[in-house]
């Protein structure tokens, strides 16, 4: 299994936009299919299953998303640091903010490559209803199972080994210029 090491800043703030950017289309996605007001967990959990849509199809990460295994399913740090953002409350635990409603805004499109839309609106149209005991069911997979302790980070690898082709993913990340 590789360690990740930390991006360039210049990368950091890419993922850091095109986070935002993936958890704004979800939201508005989640919106225009009647939920009025979803949390950041039910965003999470569309982000989530669109991250493993995603991988297996491209052989890479959407934006960078970082998930940790929260005792519902995982929790995606792009969803929460836009819930502290639009409330203005960086103290707000993971928990806190997990179930508050993500304020829908328009997501700057610019910032998601055309795979990343694909991927999220695949994952719309694929999983309702869009309850969010629905959406955590769909999400407690073997690789959120295998985050040892609850918010433990569940790493790329641990997504790659639960999908169909779990050997072809894990040689591309460990050396993705093979």
């Amino acid at each position: 299994m590789t360690t990740p090491t930390e991006p360039h800043p210049h990368a950091r703030r890419a993922d850091q936009d095109a986070g935002r950017a993936a958890t704004l289309l979800a939201v508005a996605g989640l919106t225009a299919a009647g939920q009025t007001q979803p949390t950041a967990m039910q965003v999470s959990a569309v982000l989530y299953l669109a991250e493993r849509l995603h991988l297996s199809h491209y052989g890479a990460l959407m934006f960078g998303g970082r998930y940790r295994a929260l005792p519902g399913g995982p929790l995606c740090d792009a969803a929460v640091q836009l819930v502290r953002a639009q409330r203005s409350e960086p103290r707000l635990t993971d928990h806190e903010a997990s179930w508050m409603p993500v304020e829908a805004a328009p997501p700057d499109d610019g910032d998601l490559s055309v795979s990343v839309r694909r991927s999220i609106g695949e994952t719309l149209a694929a999983t309702r209803p869009h309850t969010a005991e629905h959406l955590m069911h769909l999400c407690q997979d073997r690789a959120w199972r295998a985050a040892q302790d609850l918010g433990a980070a569940i790493s790329a690898e641990m997504i790659a080994a639960d999908l169909d082709n779990a050997a072809a993913l894990l040689d591309h990340l460990a050396d993705p210029y093979l």
